[in-house]
């Protein structure tokens, strides 16, 4: 039995995807955001607004969880051969969980666009339990927006946490490692930002942009999990 599962490099490009994914949808969701409020400052500042919060929150909880986790199972292996590869094991399994958080953003970000596509609409419904004041239809508005986005950009603050346990396995290199993830998904972020401000919009339109990053989270998340279950296989 081999006890020393390789990590896979196309992990990195699935990470690289990752980031141009969650940049179009910063981009495409403030678009939607501008026709329903009818100012792109209070779009813009809602969308960074919930998605800052998001990435915040969901890396803290991901982290947290992940090293809790990762001590209960070290300290319950006695034997160094058990240990090694239970601690391979787990690594391994992170694969699986960032591969099924990549399938659950293509369901979520899905529905969530959907959503703010039509979000004047949709706002219409609560529009009448709701006071008649600029003031506190504006904060709901905003409330509403703020949720629907922060639950997928929690989501995407998991991955970061949960990539680099997979692939920083010691502390050597851990400094560098840690840089290269960090930068390969900021790259992409980048080129997610360019892709979808400078030619998917104006070529494609704002629904198709969007729809077309949901496909690419579910193709990362299937990747994701071919990799793993392949890893598997091969121990």
């Amino acid at each position: 039995l081999n006890t020393k599962m390789k990590r896979s490099r196309i992990v990195y490009f699935l990470f690289l995807f990752s980031g141009i994914t969650a940049l179009i949808y910063e981009v495409v969701w403030t678009r939607m955001l501008t026709l329903a409020f009818g100012h792109t400052v209070f779009s813009v500042s809602i969308v960074l607004a919930s998605f800052m919060a998001g990435l915040g929150f969901g890396s803290y909880f991901s982290g947290h969880a992940i090293n809790h986790i990762g001590g209960k199972k070290t300290q319950s292996d006695s034997s160094s051969l058990s240990k090694e590869f239970s601690e391979d094991l787990e690594t391994s399994s992170l694969l699986l969980i960032y591969g099924w958080i990549e399938v659950a953003l293509f369901l979520l970000c899905l529905i969530v666009s959907l959503i703010l596509f039509k979000f004047s609409v949709i706002y219409s419904w609560f529009s009448f339990f709701i006071p008649e004041s600029i003031v506190v239809q504006n904060i709901f508005k905003s409330f509403l927006a703020f949720i629907l986005m922060f639950i997928p950009a929690s989501l995407m603050g998991a991955t970061l946490p949960i990539i680099s346990q997979y692939y920083i396995t010691d502390n050597i290199k851990l400094d560098a490692r840690l840089g290269l993830l960090y930068g390969i998904n900021t790259f992409g972020a980048a080129l997610g930002c360019l892709l979808a401000g400078f030619f998917l919009i104006a070529n494609f339109g704002v629904l198709q942009t969007v729809l077309a990053a949901t496909v690419l989270n579910l193709f990362v998340g299937i990747s994701a999990i071919c990799i793993y279950q392949e890893s598997l296989e091969s121990s």
